[in-house]
Parts: structure tokens; C-alpha cells; sequence
């Protein structure tokens, strides 16, 4: 329901509406302080934190909701070395400007050139594995990809 809640607020506010998947875990678990019995959620949100700041490198970013699903990844558009059902992070947030992520004819390329390359944390509840800890954004490894949801 909050999915559809969103989409409402954001037609009737002139916000455009995007989404994005990846393999990496971004459970936002609220936890932003050490606490030593808190480490794994404190990653969590760490790498939660690390997709908030990069959406927010060209615009404000409203976070509207991040939820996962576990899926066969043949469906998604990640890269060819993750098949198989896969945990599956999706984030859903609205920018006030149409385009905004457009690099020439690819309308995420701003997304993709920013993501790339990031690192991340992983050894959390992800079920896929990859070379390095890092978002991907193209070629065989791709753990991270965003569509227009309006």
C-alpha cells in the first residue's frame, strides 16, 4: 500500500517517480550510532545511507520507500553472473525535475556513472555474491539498475 500511496502523492505534487534494484543489502534499520551488540544493522544502514547520498549528488532525493523481495533475477536486469532467485533490494524515490539523471540518450546515466564503482558493504543478508565490494552499474557483474516509474 505505501507503494501506491506514493505514486498518488507524487502525481498530485509534480514529483517524478523512480526505482531502483540491486543485490546489495540496504535494509534501512534506523541504526546511525556504533553500538556493539548493532553492527550488522549499523552496515545495513550504512549502505543504505551510501544510495541516499549518491541519488542526492545531482538533486534532492525523497526516499519513499525501500522494501525486498527474493525472485529468479532473469526478470531483472542485472548482469549475466547473478542467475538464479536472488534477495532483491527496491527503493522507490521522486525527484522534482524530469531528466535529471540523463546523460546524452541514457536516461540513468548520471545514476550509472555515479554508482559505479562505490563501494559496499556486504557478508549481510544478500544472496549473491560479487567480485568486489563495490555497485556495479554495467557489464556481467551489474548489482544495482534504476527505471522511471511514473
Amino acid at each position: 500500500m505505501p507503494f501506491l500511496l506514493a505514486i498518488n502523492n507524487c502525481m498530485e505534487n509534480k514529483q517524478y517517480l523512480y526505482q531502483g534494484f540491486t543485490l546489495v543489502d540496504i535494509t534501512p534499520t534506523g541504526q546511525t550510532s556504533h553500538r556493539d551488540d548493532r553492527v550488522f544493522e549499523r552496515s545495513q544502514q550504512r549502505n543504505y545511507e551510501t544510495v541516499v547520498q549518491i541519488l542526492s549528488l545531482r538533486t534532492q532525493v525523497k526516499m519513499l520507500d525501500c522494501w525486498t523481495l527474493e525472485k529468479d533475477v532473469s526478470n531483472y536486469q542485472f548482469g549475466i553472473d547473478h542467475t538464479g532467485e536472488h534477495r532483491i533490494w527496491s527503493f522507490l524515490f521522486s525527484v522534482e525535475y524530469p531528466g535529471i539523471f540523463q546523460l546524452g540518450a541514457d536516461s540513468y546515466g548520471t545514476l550509472r556513472q555515479d554508482f559505479q564503482l562505490i563501494p559496499v558493504i556486504t557478508g549481510l543478508h544478500e544472496t549473491a555474491s560479487f567480485e568486489k565490494n563495490i555497485f556495479y552499474t554495467s557489464g556481467p557483474n551489474n548489482n544495482i539498475y534504476f527505471k522511471y516509474s511514473n
